[in-house]
């Protein structure tokens, strides 16, 4: 074997050092190193070079064995899960697609309006808040008295009293907040216009009163839904697929983790129960967005974007169940309502038998549990408007849709509305989990009872995000709820 050694490293140009001419000369593998030194254009074989292939041997066969009984263990999910019967349903009376009629007609702005006072008012109502602006009219002065009414406008008066215009589509009357009432002072200059609350006061004219209280139409704490099975619900939003930014790679160990291909026993066994994917917008970075988006683009075809997010869905295991609402990067009208995704664009992903396109907002009922996913683009508007909310504390601004049970409280902000046959802004069934998207920062909350989720994002930080003032992303994150106990369980693929 020295000859053979000698001569096949003559041939081959490699130096071989004493000590590993040593090793080599009794070694069955000699010229399997002999031949990784050349793939690694290694001109010097020592003692370390022999170490470091033997360690990456054992690391090969070692990493091979896992592989493989990963494999199996895969096979063994996989059946479990399809031995677990899926249990949802779409609400499609709650979804716009496919029943888009609005002309855009003032007419159709009335009956959206109205809508929207007649539901939340009856809401008020059965609460014990029957007035009507019409009786407070024909109050005496100084009585007390009880109605409800739509804020349509908001001032403070010469004096910094906080004015309120308050109508119910018959009458009118201003509410005045003495800005003595520190308290309550405080807690109206957060109301926003377009929303329909109780009120009660005084009466000081047959157009004015002094508002005493006031009360929103807020989701009633208790009768939350949850699932009888322990069954595994994970969240993401915002892909941004075709931007430069889009974090593939971690997105792709996301993926190898739902596959057990990754992870610690912890992890695999949240991985292991995963049994549906509810996906939160803005599957694609789109064309066009916002200002420069061009530059910041990797693909910059539409249809090839959306190629490239059906090939990363189809390696989510065809046991799990998976729910796609559009955002505003997607290829549907940026207005809210938003329809589900065209079939023009689904490149393939509708033949795959568990992949389900919904509006944003819609409704879902998975094993039992009401889930309300909308992209949260109206949330930067409410930001606006609420001086208390921020970028970096999403679940407060869904907690005022909530209180208010409007996902669009407020007309006039930089999201655009269109004003459908239907209001699907509205939350006329109270969501055991609400989850959103947009913002790209992952936080988590409960309020009365219910699981707010804003879902985080796989893209990086973009440059008009720093234009725009937000500072902070946290990428990478994905959220799995047990629906049987409703706890966040994170799991950080990217780090800190």
């Amino acid at each position: 074997m020295e000859q053979e050694v000698l001569q096949y490293s003559s041939e081959k140009g490699i130096i071989i050092t004493k000590a590993a001419f040593e090793i080599l000369k009794n070694s069955k593998r000699w010229k399997e190193i002999l031949d990784y030194s050349l793939e690694k254009r290694n001109e010097i074989i020592d003692e370390e070079f022999i170490h470091n292939f033997v360690l990456r041997q054992d690391k090969i066969k070692i990493k091979e064995e896992i592989r493989v009984v990963r494999s199996g263990e895969r096979e063994r999910v996989a059946k479990e899960r399809r031995d677990i019967e899926s249990n949802f349903k779409i609400l499609w009376e709650y979804d716009i697609t496919g029943k888009i009629k609005s002309s855009g007609k003032i007419e159709d702005f009335n009956k959206f309006f109205k809508e929207k006072f007649e539901f939340l008012a009856e809401i008020l109502r059965k609460r014990g808040f029957e007035g009507e602006i019409s009786k407070v009219k024909k109050t005496k002065k100084r009585e007390q008295v009880v109605f409800v009414a739509m804020v349509s406008e908001k001032w403070k008066s010469k004096n910094g009293n906080l004015a309120l215009r308050l109508e119910d589509f018959r009458n009118e009357v201003i509410g005045v907040i003495s800005k003595t009432n520190k308290e309550l002072f405080e807690d109206g200059e957060n109301i926003v216009e377009d929303e329909v609350l109780a009120f009660e006061g005084n009466v000081l004219s047959e157009d004015m009163i002094l508002i005493s209280n006031f009360w929103k139409p807020d989701v009633l704490i208790g009768g939350v839904n949850k699932a009888e099975n322990e069954v595994n619900c994970l969240f993401i939003s915002d892909t941004h697929i075709g931007s430069k930014l889009f974090l593939d790679k971690v997105f792709e160990k996301m993926l190898n983790w739902i596959n057990l291909n990754v992870g610690d026993k912890g992890d695999l066994n949240l991985a292991k129960k995963i049994k549906y994917v509810v996906f939160a917008g803005d599957m694609v970075d789109g064309i066009g967005i916002y200002p420069g988006q061009i530059d910041n683009l990797e693909i910059k075809d539409i249809f090839e974007q959306y190629r490239v997010f059906g090939d990363y869905i189809e390696k989510i295991p065809e046991e799990i169940e998976i729910f796609l609402a559009p955002g505003n990067h997607d290829a549907v009208r940026r207005a809210d309502p938003q329809p589900a995704l065209g079939k023009e664009f689904r490149q393939g992903m509708e033949n795959l038998g568990n992949v389900h396109f919904i509006g944003s907002p819609s409704m879902l009922e998975i094993e039992g549990v009401k889930i309300l996913p909308y992209h949260g683009h109206s949330i930067f508007g409410l930001i606006e408007k609420i001086s208390f909310l921020k970028p970096t504390n999403p679940t407060k601004a869904m907690e005022e849709m909530m209180k208010r049970r409007d996902l669009f409280p407020c007309y006039g902000t930089k999201q655009p509305i269109v004003p459908e046959k239907r209001n699907y802004m509205l939350i006329k069934e109270t969501p055991d989990i609400f989850v959103t998207g947009h913002i790209h920062y992952n936080e988590y909350a409960t309020y009365r009872e219910r699981l707010l989720i804003n879902a985080g994002t796989w893209e990086d930080i973009t440059p008009y995000q720093l234009m725009q003032g937000q500072l902070v992303v946290t990428p990478g994150r994905a959220v799995v709820v047990p629906l049987n106990k409703f706890e966040i369980k994170e799991r950080k693929f990217l780090g800190e």
